[in-house]
């Protein structure tokens, strides 16, 4: 094997070989600008990326921590019978105004109560069942809403309450 026939160059005039290396030494440095670039490009999209997380964690994280609360507080009161889980709930609320008649009732060999409430609201009403099934370990048997006559936004709601 000759060396001579390696180096292929070396047959080119002096202005050809020059400009062959220097043609060579720019493909390299624009190569090296081209990975460069595209890194560059890849970093700011990654943190853009990062902060839209940690915008969407920021936005989340307080309703992962409710339910997350809510689950422990979940069932607080099943230790209690259902009058009395109910009560509790309805005292916490401050719904006393609004309950008209709480009694308890046998249904399917269970435990039970029976509760009249007036006046409620939607936000009232869906806190309340809330509280009821998560505070309270409580299932509606039987459930029923009528709309008030005297107050259009307003509903009467009795309900029977078992474990």
């Amino acid at each position: 094997m000759n060396i001579d026939s390696i180096f292929f160059w070396q047959e080119w005039t002096v202005t050809r070989q020059k400009t062959f290396f220097w043609a060579l030494l720019s493909a390299w440095v624009g190569l090296l600008a081209l990975i460069w670039a595209i890194l560059a490009a890849s970093t700011a999209a990654s943190s853009r990326e990062a902060v839209t997380f940690s915008t969407k964690h920021q936005q989340i994280k307080p309703m992962v921590d409710q339910i997350l609360r809510l689950k422990t507080q979940k069932g607080a009161l099943a230790g209690l019978g259902p009058m009395p889980a109910a009560q509790q709930i309805i005292r916490e609320m401050g719904l006393e105004g609004k309950l008209s008649s709480i009694r308890p009732t046998q249904t399917g060999g269970s435990e039970s109560v029976q509760l009249l409430l007036e006046g409620f609201n939607l936000p009232e009403l869906t806190s309340l069942l809330g509280n009821l099934g998560t505070r309270g370990g409580l299932k509606i048997t039987s459930f029923s809403l009528n709309h008030r006559m005297d107050a259009p936004k307003l509903a009467d709601l009795q309900m029977v309450l078992a474990r």
